[in-house]
């Protein structure tokens, strides 16, 4: 899916249980997910604007597409 994007970008959430980021995104009215690995990003942990900034998005699609996921 294209235009994953910080513009598209709806909400971050994390889920302890399995130490993932789910990234939710609004591409053209359909709903787009990728999840993470906590572990990859240790700084979100701490800082809740993490994912406000672009690169850290961007990054995050990056590991989607290596894993498959997009």
């Amino acid at each position: 899916m294209k235009n994953l994007n910080i513009e598209n970008l709806n909400t971050v959430t994390y889920d302890e249980a399995m130490n993932e980021y789910t990234l939710e995104f609004n591409v053209d009215g359909e709903m787009a997910y990728i999840r993470v690995n906590a572990d990859n990003y240790p700084e979100a942990a701490t800082d809740e604007d993490y994912f406000d900034e672009e690169e850290n998005v961007n990054r995050a699609v990056k590991e989607a597409e290596e894993n498959g996921q997009i």
